[in-house]
């Protein structure tokens, strides 16, 4: 787990509307199942809400119920891509798994109404534990 401040990368500031370089939350978190790393994330929040997750929040919950919970905020659109790919070095050590392992790379944008994007960035999950599944309602 790495929960800390650094200088917004220039993708993450476009996305966050802030100037490139200024600082946010850069949070980096392995969750495991069945005694297993399944996945890794590495995010970036803004600022305001990054200084006030703690370690116990990011290891306890997912990020959609903490900006519910904490900051009674929810997520009103999110940009989701996903992909199937063969794990590198770096991964593949995080994910106690062979290099070339098939993996899911997920990356994901979260807006919410008069505050735009408040998470960007990416998750990679063994593809082995890891089942993705959507439902879809026509309103």
């Amino acid at each position: 787990l790495f929960k800390g401040t650094v200088p917004c990368p220039g993708w993450v500031a476009q996305k966050f509307g802030i100037e490139e370089n200024s600082e946010v939350v850069q949070i980096k978190r392995r969750r495991h199942s069945k005694g297993k790393p399944i996945v890794v994330d590495n995010r970036y929040v803004p600022k305001t809400f990054g200084d006030n997750i703690t370690e116990e929040e990011l290891i306890q919950y997912s990020f959609s119920h903490i900006f519910l919970s904490k900051f009674q905020l929810q997520f009103t659109q999110g940009n989701l891509e996903i992909e199937a790919m063969l794990a590198d070095e770096t991964i593949a050590n995080e994910l106690e798994i062979d290099v070339g392992w098939p993996i899911l790379h997920r990356y994901i944008d979260l807006i919410v109404d008069g505050y735009g994007c408040i998470l960007t960035g990416d998750s990679f999950y063994r593809g082995d534990m890891y089942k993705y599944r959507s439902v879809l309602y026509n309103s």
